[in-house]
C-alpha cells in the first residue's frame, strides 16, 4: 500500500512537472485557469531560490519510509528527472527552456482571451470570417468603406 503511494507521488510530480510546462495554455480556454498556474510557477521558482521542502517529496518520501525502502532525502529534480532525463551540466538549458515555453503560454493566451473579449465585444478590428469575406469583396467592390456589422 505505501509502495503504491510513494510511486503515485512520482506520477504526480511528473503531472505537475507537465502542468508547470504547459498550464499556461489552458487558460486560452479556461480565463482562470491562468490563477493557478501563475501561483504553481511562484511556487517553482520559489523552491528553486529558497530551501522550501515540497510536500509531494515529503508523503513520497514518508511512504517510502513506512514501506521499508531507502528514502533518498534529493529532491524529486535531482532524484528522477536531472541526470536521468538530461545531462546534470544542462540544468540552464533546461531552465530557459522552461521560462521561454510558460512564458509564450501566457503570451499566446493572452492574445487568445484580448481577441476573444473583441469579438465579443462587436469590435470591427475583430478578424473576418471565412463566410463574411465574399460579402465583404462585393461592399467593397460597390464602393462601401468598410465591414457593416
Amino acid at each position: 500500500m505505501y509502495a503504491l503511494l510513494a510511486t503515485s507521488m512520482v506520477v504526480l510530480h511528473f503531472a505537475l512537472l507537465f502542468y508547470l510546462l504547459i498550464g499556461g495554455l489552458l487558460a486560452a480556454r479556461w480565463w482562470w485557469m491562468a490563477i493557478p498556474h501563475a501561483l504553481y510557477v511562484g511556487w517553482a521558482v520559489l523552491t528553486l531560490y529558497v530551501a522550501v521542502g515540497c510536500p509531494v517529496t515529503t508523503v513520497e518520501n514518508w511512504a517510502r519510509a513506512k514501506d521499508g525502502q531507502v528514502v533518498d532525502d534529493r529532491p524529486f529534480m535531482y532524484r528522477y528527472v536531472e541526470g536521468v532525463l538530461y545531462p546534470e551540466h544542462h540544468i540552464n538549458y533546461l531552465r530557459a527552456v522552461f521560462v521561454a515555453v510558460i512564458l509564450f503560454s501566457w503570451i499566446f493566451s493572452a492574445r487568445k482571451l484580448r481577441n476573444r473579449r473583441r469579438a465579443a465585444q462587436g469590435s470591427t478590428s475583430a478578424p473576418l470570417s471565412v463566410n463574411e469575406l465574399p460579402d465583404q469583396m462585393s461592399a467593397l467592390a460597390e464602393g462601401s468603406t468598410g465591414p457593416q456589422r
